[in-house]
């Protein structure tokens, strides 16, 4: 007898091209090449939360990867409806909407005209993300770090996602929550799948990502709405003597930090009844 978990994990339904699927062709460039991107949202009630960060998202990745200067008229309305019609009957779920350049070319070199691959996947809101909102979590520093990027594909949520993979691979041999990642400069640069930001005294800080990281849609409504949060290459002394700390991203919301390996930060707060983008006020 099926459990409630797995019982409304085969309610979700996948959308490929905008007709209910569970497979894309071996040829498609994603799978090939991870020649594409993708977003991952939350959505509440049908309304899928901080959609204004997303949509910038998606066009910086088109522009970059697929030339697109717009994203092509009616698509946002298709990615909305679609939306829509994968979370239908749940009050809380998680949104991936992926894009690849689809099939063809000759190896890497890209096809001409390309038929891109839309895939909008629902998923169960991971439940222990309220958990982790209302005490904390506990982190330890990983051994694994980050590389620089190319400067064109800096902070771009890109399918090629191996440094991450090896991340939670690293993550998974520890008795803790989550892992912060420092780039190759020894700089603090983000948690496994999510942003990180500190505060000294009264003042904010999170790492500039110039060189690495994603530039998660959290991170970008924070820095939109608060304008002295402070860029930063930090060494991970400067966080370790923060007096709070908490990681974000669109699916766990923002989610304080109770310790760094031996070190207890003096706040924690609970963002469990916290309104969106609420903290730092």
């Amino acid at each position: 007898m099926p459990n409630n978990r797995t019982t409304l994990e085969k309610e979700f339904i996948t959308l490929v091209n905008g007709i209910p699927a569970t497979s894309i062709a071996v040829a498609d460039r994603g799978l090939l090449y991870g020649d594409g991107f993708f977003t991952t949202l939350q959505v509440k009630h049908g309304k899928p939360l901080l959609w204004p960060h997303h949509q910038k998202r998606l066009q910086q990745c088109a522009r970059v990867l697929l030339g697109w200067e717009i994203l092509p008229q009616g698509l946002l309305a298709t990615l909305l409806a679609e939306i829509k019609q994968v979370t239908h009957g749940q009050q809380r779920c998680g949104v991936r909407i992926t894009f690849t350049r689809g099939e063809g070319g000759r190896g890497y070199a890209p096809p001409v005209k390309p038929q891109i691959t839309r895939i909008v996947s629902a998923f169960m809101w991971p439940e222990h993300y309220q958990q982790w909102q209302q005490q904390g979590i506990k982190t330890e520093l990983a051994q694994f770090y980050l590389m620089n990027s190319h400067p064109a594909l800096v902070g771009l949520k890109t399918l090629n996602r191996i440094e991450q993979v090896m991340v939670k691979q690293e993550l998974a041999l520890y008795q803790t929550d989550d892992v912060i990642v420092l780039d190759e400069q020894g700089h603090v640069a983000e948690a496994s799948a999510g942003n990180i930001f500190w505060r000294k005294n009264k003042a904010w800080f999170t790492p500039a990502l110039t060189k690495v990281g994603v530039h998660g849609v959290v991170r970008c409504a924070l820095l939109q709405k608060y304008s002295k949060v402070t860029l930063v290459n930090a060494p991970v002394t400067e966080l370790i003597n923060a007096d709070e700390a908490f990681v974000c991203n669109a699916l766990m919301g923002q989610v304080s930090l109770r310790n760094l390996g031996g070190y207890k930060f003096p706040v924690v707060r609970d963002y469990s009844t916290a309104r969106t983008l609420k903290l730092m006020d």
